[in-house]
């Protein structure tokens, strides 16, 4: 999904960035053609008092009603030492989706679909997809 190419349908704001609790921001929704469901992001994110801190990170949003996905972040260093002995948050780093992690977007996804039947479908659905170990109860 990170290397699929994508391109830009809309930028928030449209020029510029806008100022909001104490960081420049800037948003941008994605489409790519190699995907069919689903929207990608990417959020810019700059502090304005401490330059060198900063985000830009992508995110996937299913067409389901699910919180959207973080696939990567990077980040500029956070000026503390003391959340992490390596001082990882004192140094520029990158965050990535792991293979737990997509494990469990995969396991959020067919119980949001689930719901989503059951709700349209009746409670018989929700009982047709345990019934075939396709989510949990």
């Amino acid at each position: 999904m990170i290397a699929l190419p994508k391109i830009i349908v809309r930028r928030l704001p449209s020029h510029g960035y806008r100022e909001e609790n104490g960081n420049r921001r800037c948003d941008l929704e994605l489409r790519s053609d190699e995907q069919d469901d689903g929207t990608f992001a990417v959020f810019i994110r700059q502090n304005l008092q401490f330059v060198e801190n900063f985000s830009i990170g992508l995110r996937y949003r299913a067409d389901l009603p699910l919180e959207a996905i973080t696939l990567m972040r990077y980040n500029g260093p956070h000026g503390e030492s003391s959340r992490a002995l390596d001082g990882h948050y004192a140094q520029p780093h990158i965050h990535r989706i792991t293979e737990q992690n997509s494990h469990q977007v995969a396991h959020n996804h067919r119980n949001a679909i689930a719901r989503s039947l059951t709700s349209n479908a009746g409670p018989g659905a929700l009982g047709f997809l345990r019934r075939r170990k396709r989510v949990e109860p």
